[in-house]
């Protein structure tokens, strides 16, 4: 736990675009943890990392429309493939299945490999 003003977080945090604005919002509406002091405002900063670098994880996926549009495979193949097992997923909204595009395109590769051999 590392406290720092909002300011002061900002600009540690300058990594992820945040502003001293948006710390304070963010604090006040229970995204990021917080204590006053008197009338102060401390920011715990190493939490909001923490947070943020989610986010910003969840961001980067992909729902099973747009891995579709980008692997031309159909929803069903893709929630059979999930299933089955062969096929990454994670569950980031609720029932919707999210996909880290990394991940599915190692998991494409052994699976064209696995028929491969399975050919020969």
């Amino acid at each position: 736990m590392k406290f720092m003003t909002p300011a002061d977080a900002a600009a540690a945090l300058n990594e992820y675009a945040v502003s001293e604005g948006q710390i304070k919002r963010g604090a006040r509406r229970g995204r990021f943890p917080y204590i006053k002091i008197g009338s102060h405002m401390m920011v715990d900063v190493d939490a909001a990392a923490a947070i943020l670098a989610k986010e910003r994880e969840d961001d980067a996926l992909m729902n099973t429309e747009e891995l579709s549009a980008t692997t031309g495979l159909s929803a069903s193949a893709i929630r059979r493939g999930v299933s089955e097992g062969w096929l990454p997923a994670r569950d980031a909204r609720g029932r919707h299945l999210r996909f880290d595009p990394d991940e599915v395109h190692a998991a494409l590769e052994r699976k064209m490999r696995e028929n491969l051999d399975k050919a020969e």
